[in-house]
């Protein structure tokens, strides 16, 4: 028998294998002037000024492949209309066309700006700055958005999104939302409204502000009605942004996860949830919120729920969270919990602090409202500290807790800043679980992240 009769074969199956596992290349395309101008597609590196951002957007859309378009330093206007083919995430299925005034993308692409402070994306007020269609896949680097104001409805649904309407899967890195609002066609999202994936790495979503008075979601609405969205808020900040109903920083109505970020100075000034609303949309998903490693502070409503107001079918699972400084009942209802008000069977607390709340109502709730007769109870999963449970039951595994202490929380608990990603790709082995060093006890002073430090004695902590 041959013994090199399988060679050929062998070596045409490595070479389909060599050329499979070779990564296309993407696509590029370098901004090179800072007018609005769509004709501005050819984008050849050796001619001058032929690549407007929207130019570049357009051709980078027409590709089957990805594209990165690599936007210097400046600051963009948005002034011009431009066609766009997109499909949404509704009750209206199908592909549309339309001409528009926000950037839209529907395709791979990765806008990489000079850094939030340098690259700027203005939208003029004339509408909301970026849309993503549900068909895209999309990333925006070191980018500030601002100067939004949503726009008119999209078929069966209202405008929302006042910088960004999202659709598909985007994510944000390093880039800041900043400076939109809502016009009167508009519902929900002030900075940003997310009907598909949508995820924040270090990157910052303030001082958004509408006050018509109906819009949710004064920092981000996660879509819970039309689709069931998913955001994940990683080390980032959602700050001093105001919604006139519920939910001044997110309101969330499907699947929210918020890690090692900052939630405050926000308000929602005529009803609930003055950080988080995390509520039912009315759809067939249940909002479910989970927060870890994170403060909430200074937030402030008009009724229930400074911090977080955990409305029906839902759920909420706080870990290592602190809950400080949030006021409730500006508007002087009897009682509506500062820190948290849960209307709902599962919200579970473990190594969280939820004190120096304020509710400003006649029979005052200041950090927990969670009793029979005014929500349910809470579930421990042990080692919280409540300082103010009056109207606050608590069920489950209470090992560890403390009520009626005062935590002693300096500032940094209150304002703090998101940190560089402890755990790069490059440097995933040394993000573990690690043992205590120490027995269980309250340590009085600030953990390094600014946290009033808790120590369990036979849990464990991130690192």
């Amino acid at each position: 028998m041959n013994r090199y009769r399988y060679v050929p074969s062998v070596l045409r199956l490595v070479t389909i294998l060599l050329v499979a596992s070779c990564p296309v290349q993407a696509a590029t395309f370098n901004v090179d002037r800072t007018t609005d101008d769509a004709s501005a597609k050819t984008c050849d590196d050796a001619t001058a000024n032929d690549c407007s951002l929207r130019g570049a957007i357009l051709a980078a859309n027409a590709l089957s492949e990805a594209s990165i378009i690599n936007v210097p330093a400046g600051t963009f206007v948005l002034s011009q209309s431009s066609g766009c083919t997109f499909r949404i995430r509704t009750s209206t299925p199908g592909i549309f066309t339309s001409s528009q005034i926000p950037l839209c993308l529907s395709a791979d692409i990765t806008i990489q700006g000079a850094g939030a402070a340098a690259t700027i994306i203005d939208g003029d007020r004339r509408g909301r700055v970026l849309f993503v269609s549900a068909d895209a896949v999309a990333e925006v680097r070191g980018v500030t958005l601002r100067n939004g104001t949503g726009g008119t409805a999209f078929f069966s649904f209202g405008g929302g999104g006042g910088g960004i309407l999202n659709h598909g899967t985007l994510t944000l890195t390093e880039t800041v939302v900043s400076g939109n609002t809502l016009s009167a066609f508009a519902h929900n999202g002030v900075g940003i409204e997310n009907f598909g994936t949508l995820s924040l790495r270090r990157s910052a979503v303030m001082n958004n502000v509408s006050l018509l008075g109906s819009e949710a979601g004064g920092g981000i609405h996660n879509e819970g009605f039309y689709s069931q969205a998913v955001l994940i808020v990683s080390e980032s900040t959602i700050s001093n942004n105001a919604a006139g109903s519920y939910g001044g920083g997110i309101s969330n109505g499907a699947t929210a996860t918020i890690i090692n970020s900052t939630i405050s100075g926000n308000t929602a000034s005529a009803s609930f949830g003055g950080g988080i609303a995390n509520l039912h949309a009315g759809g067939n998903f249940v909002a479910r919120l989970t927060v870890i490693n994170s403060t909430i502070s200074g937030n402030a409503c008009g009724s229930f729920g400074g911090g977080i107001y955990n409305g029906g079918l839902t759920t909420s699972h706080l870990s290592n969270v602190t809950i400080t400084d949030n006021t409730a009942n500006t508007s002087s209802f009897s009682r509506g919990g500062g820190g948290i008000n849960n209307q709902a069977p599962e919200f579970s607390l473990q190594n969280t602090i939820i004190a120096g709340n304020r509710d400003l109502g006649s029979a005052p709730a200041h950090d927990c409202m969670a009793e029979a007769g005014n929500g349910l109870p809470v579930t421990s999963r042990g080692y919280n500290l409540i300082q103010d449970n009056t109207h606050c039951t608590i069920l489950g595994d209470t090992t560890g807790n403390l009520t009626g202490v005062d935590p002693q929380l300096g500032p940094a608990a209150r304002q703090r800043r998101p940190r560089q990603d402890p755990c790069p790709e490059r440097r995933q082995p040394r993000c573990r679980w690690r043992e205590p060093r120490r027995t269980g006890q309250w340590r009085h002073g600030l953990h390094r992240n600014g946290r009033a430090r808790f120590q369990p004695p036979t849990g464990r902590r991130w690192e």
